[in-house]
């Protein structure tokens, strides 16, 4: 039995189990199978010695989808069976599929001429870069009240501020502190601003970058010798060093990092 007649009866069955809808209803997208197949069996070329090779690593799939028939489409173009079909028609070309052949699916609400569109790429898509975790970062609290005397951080975003939890006037949560300074306190702590700073880690440059958020008495940071202001809103901030001494309006705290 050939692939088309294969697939033909594969898709039929599934859809029908599926929707209870065969036959008429479902020619559109078996037309749409056929022609995808044939769109990529084309492709095969000669490369001697009766020898055959098909020169894509990855082919990324447009299908049509109206919004109407999209579970249908769903169901016949789902996991890795269009894939399965894809190698199995090169194969039947005389051509065996390229190794790590990658093949993607997108269910695209634009029309399409003939249903599809395929794009063809000659390299496998390039894995996601893994998740490398800030390094251990610290702040310790040096002037002012605050709940801890360190905090760690672990986060790729780190809220200061006055209150672990910032709230409207009509008592919705509007932020989150993870250093949260004293509400009421001595006169150092209150120069905190309840959304004072933030700190983010940069994974493309591995820093830690302070942020003012608009607060009433600024943020500054003193490193060797010099006080260096932190600008308000500024999209970059500023980055830190091990040993910064960062003043969150006039509380105080150290900035340590592991090597």
């Amino acid at each position: 039995m050939s692939i088309l007649r294969r697939v033909e009866r594969q898709l039929d069955e599934r859809l029908r189990r599926l929707f209870d809808s065969g036959g008429g209803e479902n020619r559109g997208v078996l037309e749409i199978q056929r022609g995808i197949l044939d769109d990529i069996t084309a492709k095969v070329q000669p490369v001697g010695r009766g020898r055959h090779a098909f020169p894509f690593r990855r082919l990324e799939i447009h299908v049509a989808a109206p919004e109407a028939d999209r579970p249908v489409f769903s169901v016949a173009f789902a996991g890795d069976q269009l894939a399965s079909d894809v190698r199995e028609a090169l194969r039947e070309s005389g051509c065996e599929p390229p190794s790590g052949l990658q093949v993607e699916v997108v269910l695209d609400d634009a029309e399409l001429p003939g249903g599809f569109r395929i794009v063809y790429h000659e390299k496998p898509a390039a894995p996601a870069p893994a998740a490398v975790p800030p390094p251990n970062g610290r702040l310790v609290i040096l002037q002012g009240q605050a709940s801890q005397s360190v905090y760690a951080l672990g986060a790729s975003r780190v809220n200061i501020g006055r209150l672990a939890e910032v709230l409207d006037d009509r008592e919705r949560l509007v932020r989150r502190n993870q250093v949260a300074f004293a509400e009421t306190g001595d006169a150092i702590t209150s120069t905190v601003s309840r959304a004072h700073a933030h700190i983010r880690y940069d994974a493309v440059s591995g820093e830690y970058r302070l942020h003012d958020d608009h607060s009433a008495y600024g943020t500054s940071l003193f490193r060797d010798g010099a006080l260096v202001s932190v600008p308000a809103g500024a999209s970059r901030g500023v980055a830190l060093a091990a040993g910064d001494e960062i003043y969150f309006g006039q509380a105080r705290a150290r900035f340590e990092r592991d090597a």
